[in-house]
């Protein structure tokens, strides 16, 4: 990309304001520094917000408070170490409870609960005719409000075509969702390059991080292949990832 730099400053240049000189060692700086942190983990830090829909002159804007800039500031600029996916058993301990026995009182503790025990109308028609089993979570995040069921095809690289289910929840109003999918692909682009793989329960669960927090787990269950999707922004803790991704079961 270097060969290529005042091309691509040319044309974002209108779009991004910053403290860089404009020359081209400037710019070769920050190419460099964008490429040595393609290899870093990322760390996402949430804007604290005070309003986020303030109507001024007729638009709409995301406002905050000089207190709610610093924090984010302070939230941007803390260091800590990262997260371990399995760390001390506690995860695993808190995901064995939410399936086992003591289901109610330990999923509530990591914030899931039990979720509706029968999938909607048009899901079940839909998936009647899906070549592997169908399986759903049992437990959800409080907040969750399910959304599209769909079932869908697609080829992959061989040109063969697979099949496909996912159901969607919304994680809150901002529009933060999670997923889960099943299809008969074995070996989609999505599991290419797990950073983990643990076996938990019965099952080998591929993990896929952002930063330490746990991004999609997946699995295979006889011939096909499930993996649980968490929000953009990692709206659901690592707790809650596994937690749920433990209590999925054949939906018939």
């Amino acid at each position: 990309m270097l060969g290529q730099i005042h091309t691509v400053a040319k044309a974002v240049g209108h779009a991004i304001v910053s403290t860089f000189n404009n020359s081209a060692s400037e710019l070769i700086v920050l190419a460099k520094l964008v490429a040595f942190s393609q290899g870093k983990p990322l760390r996402q830090v949430k804007f604290r917000a005070l309003n986020q829909n303030a109507q001024l002159k007729g638009g709409s804007y995301v406002t905050t408070s000089p207190a709610l800039a610093h924090a984010t500031v302070r939230d941007f600029l803390r260091t800590s170490p990262k997260p371990s996916l399995a760390h001390s058993g506690a995860v695993l301990r808190a995901a064995r409870r939410a399936r086992h026995g003591s289901r109610s009182s330990s999923a509530a503790a990591i914030g899931l609960y039990p979720a509706s025990s029968t999938a909607p109308a048009q899901f079940v028609k839909a998936t009647v005719n899906v070549p592997f089993r169908v399986l759903l979570p049992t437990l959800g995040t409080g907040s969750a409000v399910q959304q599209a069921a769909r079932t869908y095809d697609v080829r992959d690289q061989h040109g063969r075509l697979r099949h496909a289910y996912v159901i969607v929840w919304q994680q809150n109003s901002l529009g933060a969702y999670y997923d889960l999918e099943g299809t008969d692909w074995p070996d989609p682009p999505v599991i290419a390059h797990p950073d983990e793989t643990r076996r938990i329960g019965g099952r080998t669960y591929m993990l896929s991080t952002d930063g330490g927090h746990i991004h999609t787990i997946a699995w295979r269950d006889g011939h096909a292949l499930y993996w649980l999707t968490n929000t953009l922004l990692e709206d659901l803790t690592n707790q809650q990832m596994l937690g749920i991704a433990r209590s999925v079961q054949p939906m018939h």
